[in-house]
């Protein structure tokens, strides 16, 4: 029970459970932020709690039945509603809603942390291998490189670290003229998708 509270704690999800009157009975703390709420809803309808957020009280209220639905959630944030009809051991039915946000905003925020998470233990040419790999998770890119531009006249890339199809691969020197790396010669950054 210890580990399943720190989970719930700490999932990114948020997650509220809804008794047979349609009672706000649990929420964790992604759910109480992304709402603007405080444990002081608890207890109250879904009406209250979720007041400005028609369709999600509609998805609370739904019995014996389980549904999912798109909604452009608080701070104009897409979020994927999931709504679960619920029961242990013979107690009183219940409405689990998890909110899946989907909004740019927090893909690149989850992308950060891992890459941090990932990466913050290496240094030198692991910390390189390292980053590449966090990138091609997190953004979902088959082929990820970070490279050096070496001499004065910066016509020649070489990579650092080189991932390709999930496995790190061989370094690699290319010229860059007529390629889209060409930017790197006027101190630009290239993310090419």
């Amino acid at each position: 029970p210890v580990a399943r509270k720190k989970l719930v704690a700490e999932m990114r999800e948020g997650m509220m459970l809804f008794d047979d009157r349609n009672r706000l009975i649990d929420a964790n703390p992604a759910a109480l932020k992304m709402f603007e709420l405080t444990e002081t809803a608890f207890g109250e309808t879904a009406d209250v709690v979720l007041s400005g957020h028609s369709p999600i009280v509609q998805l609370s209220k739904q019995e014996n039945r389980n549904s999912e639905l798109l909604y452009t959630g608080p701070n104009d944030r897409l979020v994927h509603v999931t709504a679960e009809n619920i029961r242990a051991s013979g107690e009183y039915p219940c409405q689990l809603l998890v909110f899946h946000d989907l909004s740019i905003g927090n893909r690149v925020e989850t992308a950060l942390r891992i890459i941090v998470e990932d990466t913050s233990a290496d240094t030198g040419e692991d910390f390189f291998r390292s980053l590449v790999k966090s990138l091609s998770v997190s953004l979902g890119a088959r082929y990820v490189f970070i490279g050096t531009l070496p001499g004065p006249a910066r016509d020649l890339i070489h990579s650092l670290a080189f991932w390709r199809d999930h496995t790190f691969s061989e370094n690699v020197t290319y010229e860059i003229l007529g390629t889209p790396c060409e930017a790197l010669k006027e101190h630009r950054t290239v993310v090419i998708s």
